[in-house]
């Protein structure tokens, strides 16, 4: 299980930003489950960001949590996969990362 998680993680981080859940929710697509194993992943998916909402005033893992939840949901929906790909791009630009020539400050 490990092994396999390691190689879906090297296939996510492989795909070019702005891309990555589209190109997860495809790989997906090809080893579908059955609809009530789908629907039971989008259940999970929905369970785990509510209660990131949730735990976000307190002390504790919100924010991950909320995240973990939209990559599960984002396996299992494509428009979820390509919000995600927006937000990661809108991040990476405020962020300063993945801009192609960041200049020094003399």
């Amino acid at each position: 299980m490990l092994a396999g998680l390691k190689k879906q993680w090297t296939h996510f981080r492989k795909d070019p930003p702005g891309s990555r859940f589209r190109m997860r929710y495809e790989r997906r697509s090809h080893h579908r489950k059955s609809p009530v194993a789908r629907l039971a992943w989008t259940i999970a998916g929905i369970v785990a960001v509510v209660g990131g909402i949730v735990l976000m005033p307190a002390p504790g893992p919100g924010i991950p949590v909320v995240l973990v939840g939209a990559a599960i949901l984002a396996e299992e929906s494509l428009y979820v996969a390509r919000a995600l790909d927006w937000c990661e791009l809108k991040l990476r630009g405020r962020s300063g990362r993945g801009s192609p020539k960041r200049r020094r400050s003399p």
